[in-house]
């Protein structure tokens, strides 16, 4: 058993150099630069299509002007927290003008 167990160690071991020493993430900061530039464009992907269909949503069912969205739409923005507004402004397709 205590064999078997060494092995195993010993081969994780082996397989962590190996991706150190081959993968793409050990180049730097181009790697995580890269990740968090995906991510932006994830989350702004996201927030738009949420955003998208309640609008929708509110348009049709409660028959709402588009004025009348963008009034909801500014007096949510000011009720979530500073750090997620600023992120929602910079990467979803709202225009600030509606926001504040």
């Amino acid at each position: 058993m205590a064999h078997v167990t060494v092995v195993c160690i010993r081969y994780q071991w082996l397989a962590l150099e190996a991706r150190m020493a081959e993968d793409p993430r050990t180049l730097g900061d181009l790697f995580y630069a890269q990740c968090q530039e995906l991510e932006d464009i994830a989350f702004g992907w996201v927030v738009d299509q949420i955003l998208a269909a309640f609008a929708a949503s509110l348009k049709d069912d409660l028959d709402l002007t588009e004025a009348q969205i963008d009034s909801l739409f500014a007096g949510f923005l000011k009720r979530i927290p500073e750090h997620l507004r600023d992120r929602i402004m910079r990467t979803a397709s709202i225009e600030p003008s509606k926001a504040s």
